[in-house]
């Protein structure tokens, strides 16, 4: 169960970057045995994989592409050369245990019953959109539910339940703070788990400003969590939620560290950084 919860929000964090970033050439999905095979749509998945990870949570993915082998050998006369190191490189990619192994891969015949697997859960979210400037409360409890199922709690280490967090975010004086301030609230939370904390807050400032003024206030929102699988499971729940640009950090917040959000040569500001 937790390996397929880890490679459902790995399918889930492509999807997002996909719709976020490709709007007119979407590359998420089968594209029918005529146009398309099993590597092709897995070559495409660990492409998004590593562009979400990088854009997302900051983190650097190795991945090569057929476009990077292309671009190296470009020069290189050697037909036969060429070939031999694609179906290496394709062995190596491919036959081995990735991100998107529901079933465990080490050869051709498993990796071909993992792709059927992997091609049917790809075709089943193809069509649905992820991304929204509302609630999709459908996809928001379907989340929960997988992670209710998938995702283990081990010792000293537990989910909020999102009654408790609308509790305590109801308590709070939401509305008196939002209006003594001109400026979007800044809020961070520094162990925020599979982000409940953070989409409760986000969805309670729905009820006080319109849609123009959220965004402006969920890039204000800050969530920074140690474990690897569960930053990515906050992130692929805020988009879920219609509140993608929440930012999430995978550091250790009880490390010492500075927070550099600085602008670059070229004047662009540049993404939030926890530098140990």
């Amino acid at each position: 169960k937790e390996n397929a919860f880890d490679k459902l929000v790995n399918i889930f964090l492509c999807k997002i970057y996909d719709e976020t970033f490709n709007k007119n050439n979407l590359k998420f999905g089968y594209f029918g045995v005529m146009a398309d095979t099993y590597a092709n749509m897995q070559d495409r998945l660990m492409w998004l994989y590593k562009e979400a990870m990088k854009e997302f949570l900051g983190e650097k993915i190795t991945f090569v592409s057929n476009e990077d082998i292309e671009k190296d050998f470009k020069q290189l006369k050697i037909k036969t050369l060429k070939e031999v190191m694609q179906n290496y490189i394709k062995e190596l990619k491919f036959y081995s245990n990735n991100d998107f192994a529901f079933l465990e891969v080490h050869n051709k015949e498993l990796f071909l019953k993992n792709a059927l697997v992997l091609k049917e859960i790809v075709e089943l979210f193809a069509n649905y959109k992820l991304t929204q400037n509302s609630t999709n409360q459908f996809l928001g409890n379907l989340f929960e539910l997988f992670l209710q199922k998938g995702m283990k709690q081990d010792e000293g280490q537990f989910f909020t339940p999102i009654q408790i967090c609308e509790f305590i975010m109801y308590s709070l004086p939401l509305q008196e703070m939002l209006s003594k301030n001109s400026k979007a609230l800044r809020v961070i939370d520094y162990a925020c788990g599979a982000g409940h904390f953070l989409n409760t807050y986000a969805n309670e400032l729905k009820r006080y400003l319109t849609e123009d003024e959220l965004k402006e206030h969920y890039k204000n929102i800050y969530g920074i969590e140690k474990e690897y699988r569960l930053s990515k499971v906050s992130k692929v729940s805020s988009a879920m939620y219609g509140q993608n640009e929440i930012n999430i950090l995978y550091a250790d917040a009880l490390a010492s560290f500075e927070l550099a959000n600085t602008n670059n040569l070229e004047g662009e500001k540049a993404k939030p950084q926890i530098e140990s």
